[in-house]
């Protein structure tokens, strides 16, 4: 039995190791097949990185600025925000909405790193 189980967890662990390796290796796809040809639309693309998305809205009311309302009206996010919970609706100002803004922020900056190994290494290119 101890064979089989020591077996076992040695071909999980062999599979878990080896088995990904070439899934891993591929490069995403990336929405920005735009055509970027000189360093000043380098730059525009690391300039639009950052997220358009705020958080405000729903880091707010986690913190100690915020009680518990019993009367009133709020919103499903406030509540939701106010105890922990999880939202998974993809509205404007909501967690999964600001964190796909931020990797779409990390994909224009990955890009732009790809587009900048291309250029000579001149002081503007140095400077982004």
């Amino acid at each position: 039995m101890k064979r089989n189980i020591s077996l076992l967890l040695f071909a999980t662990a062999a599979w878990l190791f080896v088995g990904c390796n070439n899934f891993l290796d591929k490069s995403p796809d990336s929405e920005l097949n735009v055509d970027i040809d000189s360093e000043e639309k380098i730059a525009e693309l690391l300039t639009g990185a950052y997220p358009e998305a705020s958080y405000i809205p729903f880091l707010e009311p986690r913190t100690d600025n915020v009680e518990e309302r019993v009367n009133g009206v709020h919103s499903r996010l406030n509540e939701s925000m106010f105890f922990w919970e999880d939202y998974d609706q993809e509205d404007l100002d909501t967690p999964l909405n600001y964190w796909n803004a931020c990797y779409k922020g990390i994909a224009q900056a990955n890009k732009a790193l790809e587009l900048l190994s291309r250029y000579p290494k001149s002081e503007r290119v140095k400077a982004l």
